[in-house]
C-alpha cells in the first residue's frame, strides 16, 4: 500500500492536485513511521506553499529517522538557498553530491554559485549536469545565466532557446533572467 500511496502522490504533484498529493503521503507516514521520501515530498510542497517552518520540520524528522539521510541535507539546504544563504546550502548539497551526486543536486548548487558570482564553479556543475541529463531545460536556463553573467549574450540566447524548445515557456525564462 505504501509503493502504491507514493507513486499516486507523485501522480497527484504532476496533476497539481496538491492537496492530493499531501493527503497520501501523509498516510504513507501513518502507515511507515520510518519512510523519510513521503517526508521529504512534503518538506517540498510545503516549501512550495511558502510555509518553510513545516518545511523544516518534516526535514528534521527525516534526519531522526536517519541521521545520514541526502534527503535532510537535500531539503535543508533548499530552505538555504530559498532564504538566501547560499554558502550553507552549498554545503549542503556537497555532501550530497558527494555520496550521491544528480544532475537535480548539482543545478541547486550551481544556482548558488551564480548567485554567489562564483561562476567557474556554476559553471563546472551546469556542464556535469547537462551531461548526465542533457534533455532537463532548467540547466540551460541556468547555463543562460551564467552567461548573462559573462555578458556572453549569443551564447545566453542559445541556451534560451533549448530551454524553450525542451519545455520552459519563453515569459518564465525571460522573468526568471530579468530577476537580479
Amino acid at each position: 500500500a505504501v509503493t502504491l500511496l507514493l507513486n499516486r502522490a507523485a501522480l497527484y504533484v504532476q496533476m497539481d492536485s496538491v492537496q492530493r498529493a499531501i493527503d497520501d503521503y501523509e498516510r504513507v507516514c501513518e502507515l511507515d513511521m520510518y519512510d523519510t521520501e513521503a517526508r521529504y515530498s512534503l518538506g517540498v510542497l510545503a516549501m512550495e506553499r511558502g510555509d518553510n517552518k513545516l518545511a523544516e520540520d518534516y526535514f528534521t524528522e527525516i534526519k531522526r529517522i536517519n541521521p545520514n539521510s541526502g534527503l535532510y541535507h537535500e531539503g535543508i539546504g533548499m530552505l538555504h538557498k530559498r532564504s538566501g544563504n547560499h554558502a550553507r546550502a552549498v554545503e549542503l548539497f556537497t555532501q550530497v553530491i558527494k555520496v550521491q551526486p544528480s544532475a537535480q543536486l548539482l543545478g541547486h548548487r550551481a544556482d548558488c554559485y551564480l548567485a554567489m558570482k562564483k561562476l567557474n564553479d556554476a559553471e563546472s556543475d551546469i556542464r556535469a549536469a547537462i551531461d548526465m541529463t542533457p534533455d532537463d531545460p532548467y540547466l540551460y536556463l541556468l547555463r543562460a545565466k551564467l552567461n548573462k553573467l559573462r555578458f556572453q549574450r549569443d551564447d545566453m540566447n542559445r541556451d534560451i532557446d533549448t530551454a524553450v524548445s525542451l519545455g520552459l515557456p519563453r515569459d518564465y525564462v525571460n522573468q526568471l533572467l530579468s530577476e537580479k
